[in-house]
């Protein structure tokens, strides 16, 4: 099943801390058991380091991003 633009908009909203602790709930419990789903998050995760890198990213999003991913284990792996 493909992922609507919805889906992937909850993805990169997930990832920048946009969304309610409801909504953070539904797509952590999604990703457990949507292979596809996870396969977005880990795409849009490197399409949000290269925004990041390339100073791309509007402020407010830079600065969660910064300071929640690309402060963890992972997101300095990656980084």
């Amino acid at each position: 099943m493909e992922l609507s633009t919805n889906d992937q908009a909850k993805v990169r909203d997930y990832l920048l801390g946009r969304l309610t602790e409801e909504e953070q709930e539904k797509i952590e419990e999604r990703l457990i058991v949507e292979d596809k789903l996870f396969e977005e998050l880990e795409i849009s995760k490197g399409e949000l380091i290269e925004e990041y890198n390339a100073d791309e990213l509007p402020q407010k999003d830079r600065e969660w991003f910064k300071d929640h991913y690309l402060a963890s284990t992972e997101g300095r792996q990656r980084h």
